[in-house]
């Protein structure tokens, strides 16, 4: 075949069916790419952050908030943050 040949049987871009044509377009390189990755990268900090600081957060609160309570009560509430996050973080996109 014929370098023409080829061109002409290929699909093109123009004639795509309308669910083809739905579709958003991602970034495949170049610098708006690497915003994205930047952008992904940004949103999992704060999570992280405060993953840092639940020992901080869990004494302010036991001695604020919730000073009636035990800190085993107390204690579950950021264990079972730190498993969520971590668990389901990178598939949920946290």
């Amino acid at each position: 075949m014929s370098s023409k040949e080829d061109r002409s049987s290929a699909p093109s871009r123009t004639s795509e069916s309308p669910e083809l044509a739905n579709n958003e377009s991602y970034p495949e390189g170049g610098p708006r790419a690497w915003l994205v990755v930047f952008g992904a990268w940004c949103a999992m900090i704060p999570s992280m952050g405060l993953l840092n600081s639940l020992g901080i957060l869990h004494a302010w609160t036991s001695t604020h908030q919730l000073q009636g309570y035990s800190e085993s009560s107390i204690g579950w509430i950021y264990g079972a943050y730190g498993f969520f996050l971590y668990f389901a973080g990178a598939q949920a996109g946290g």
